[in-house]
């Protein structure tokens, strides 16, 4: 009988230890599955923008699928939204060195899949072809950095979509880039900071009247970008620039023949009146 009852408490107490042991290990494995916020469709997007890349430097082996890595929002370059887990900003430019273009490549339309992004940097690499259209899908992105890539073709009309921007750099090493006209600019009622050096504007007539319509904007570069003549519009912004929140105006290695206007405009500023 002692014998019996001690074979039926051991039994008990290992039915208890594994019962433990069970409740230990879901418990563990929800908690780890809380820590992953990231949005399974959305970490899809990046991988398989990865593979579109050719990474010189390593800049992408955080971005892994294994389970240790799973989180892309801890992957580098990656933020989220910490309510919601959704990707807001996209950061993967080369850094102060442009010439090195430590990431090549193409920018793959499976990014698409990212529609919270607020922020996206892709300067200082070597991207190539066209400016994908789609970039103008990002409706909520209020900065945007594609510059000194090896963009070509003219600048998509697309980009007029993206009105809360408050930040476009696409300024580029060559004049690869064009645009025959800037009127995707009008929708920028946000835009503070302009940055279209070494794009070709030699068709684009309307550069200064469009800049000059936006209503935050507080610094613009424009230089090197064959910009047409326009000595009777620039003059009466200039005198008129009190109107806008227009601050700097970088103007040089352009071809414009106007009443001895430095490389650099500095407008200034008259107080508001209330």
């Amino acid at each position: 009988m002692i014998a019996k009852g001690s074979s039926i408490f051991q039994l008990n107490v290992l039915l208890v230890v594994t019962s433990v042991i069970f409740a230990t290990n879901k418990y563990t494995s929800t908690i780890s599955a809380l820590k992953i916020k990231c949005i399974e469709k959305e970490r899809e997007a990046l991988l398989n923008q990865k593979r579109e890349f050719k990474d010189y430097n390593g800049r992408f082996s955080s971005w892994r699928a294994d389970d240790e890595h799973k989180d892309c929002c801890l992957w580098q370059g990656v933020g989220c939204d910490n309510v919601t887990g959704h990707i807001i900003k996209l950061d993967i430019g080369g850094g102060h060195d442009c010439f090195s273009a430590p990431v090549s490549g193409r920018i793959n339309n499976s990014l698409l899949k990212l529609r919270h992004l607020k922020y996206l940097d892709l300067s200082c690499n070597g991207f190539i072809y066209q400016l994908p259209e789609f970039i103008g899908s990002f409706t909520k992105l209020k900065y945007l950095n594609l510059s000194n890539n090896f963009f070509d073709g003219e600048i998509p009309t697309h980009l007029a979509n993206l009105t809360e921007l408050e930040t476009l750099d696409l300024s580029g090493r060559e004049n690869t880039l064009h645009s025959r006209n800037l009127g995707w600019l009008c929708q920028f009622h946000k835009l503070r900071y302009l940055d279209l050096t070494n794009v070709n504007l030699t068709m684009a007539t309307d550069w200064l009247e469009l800049v000059h319509k936006l209503p935050l904007i507080e610094k613009v570069s424009m230089s090197e970008c064959s910009l047409p003549e326009v000595a009777n519009i620039l003059r009466s912004s200039l005198m008129n620039s009190s109107r806008a929140c227009l601050s700097t105006l970088g103007l040089s290695g352009n071809s414009l023949f106007i009443f001895n206007i430095p490389l650099v405009v500095q407008l200034q500023q008259q107080p508001q009146r209330h």
